[in-house]
């Protein structure tokens, strides 16, 4: 009974909040993979393992640390083509079985160290940050998925990475042989392709903007569900994801809208908006994690002692 009260208890708050309304038709189509990711592509990626291969066969290099150094970024970038080659296949990577042992491995992979007054390092640093921020991106988009439902962000307005802003001759060492520079064409040639195909799979996917430009919205809210006034169209029963930002985490939910009513819009005068159709819509979460369930609680009670006791919270 304690359970049910506090599922539908429910306070006014405002949120950074997004609804994604689901077309009932997608995912009966796959995309084909080789739309996202092109054979010429995959050739080019081949090209770079061959020649990486054979660099990382250089006896001075392994000596001085330089090939161990490029084979973990190389692992990375590895793990990064493993999670989107299952995405392109319309598959969750963390149902692998060997998902967690990859990136179990992927972790073990610290930042690169070197000295700062190298010219070189700026242009490392920068290319480990890139391969860590697709990581991250990719794993943070399924650790907010929702029974296998995938959304992504929108596309960042980052271009692919290119080594010559950090090092204007790198491809002119590259071509009178320079080990180093050798290995970095390569190296990004790889990422680079990746990127593309990660572009395309964006393309082709769910895609919702970014949090930090979700709107902030007045809404009443409990573990049940949600309700806000909206000039979005709905109808009973339609079917939605809930993107809702709290206390700095992102929870991702379906729901069905159970009920719309009509409300007025007022403006800072206090005056009613004129020709906007604005609806109160009433969502009920289904299949909400215990974790974000007992999250949705805690705030809302926190919220509910901080209204009952304002002087304590300020």
């Amino acid at each position: 009974m304690e359970q049910n009260k506090r599922e539908f208890f429910r306070i006014n708050v405002e949120l950074p909040i997004y609804i994604h309304p689901l077309d009932e038709t997608v995912g009966g189509e796959h995309v084909s993979k080789s739309f996202i990711l092109p054979a010429t592509q995959l050739q080019r990626v081949e090209q770079a393992d061959s020649e990486i291969q054979r660099l990382f066969t250089d006896p001075h290099h392994i000596e001085n640390g330089a090939v161990e150094l490029f084979s973990e970024i190389n692992q990375r970038i590895n793990f990064l083509a493993y999670m989107l080659d299952e995405l392109m296949e319309g598959r969750d990577p963390r149902h692998h079985e060997d998902f967690y042992v990859r990136l179990d491995n992927d972790h073990r992979i610290c930042p690169p160290e070197t000295f700062h007054t190298s010219k070189v390092f700026p242009l490392i640093e920068a290319f480990y940050q890139r391969i860590d921020e697709i990581v991250r991106e990719l794993l943070e988009m399924m650790n907010r998925s929702a029974e296998g439902e995938i959304v992504f962000y929108s596309a960042s307005t980052r271009g692919l990475f290119s080594g010559e802003e950090y090092l204007h001759n790198l491809s002119a060492l590259a071509e009178q042989g320079n080990w180093l520079a050798l290995v970095f064409v390569d190296l990004i040639a790889k990422l680079n392709v990746y990127e593309s195909a990660y572009a395309n799979l964006k393309a082709v996917s769910h895609v919702v903007p970014h949090p930090d430009d979700w709107l902030v919205l007045p809404v009443n809210l409990s573990a049940g569900g949600i309700a806000l006034e909206s000039t979005q169209p709905f109808s009973i029963n339609d079917r939605v994801c809930v993107l809702m930002k709290i206390e700095n985490t992102v929870l991702y939910a379906y729901a069905d809208v159970v009920n719309i009513k009509p409300a007025n819009l007022l403006d800072a005068a206090n005056q009613e908006i004129p020709y906007l159709q604005v609806q109160r819509v009433s969502f009920k979460f289904e299949h909400l994690g215990a974790d974000d369930a007992a999250l949705i609680t805690r705030f809302v009670t926190a919220q509910e002692l901080a209204c009952a006791h304002p002087d304590e919270y300020l």
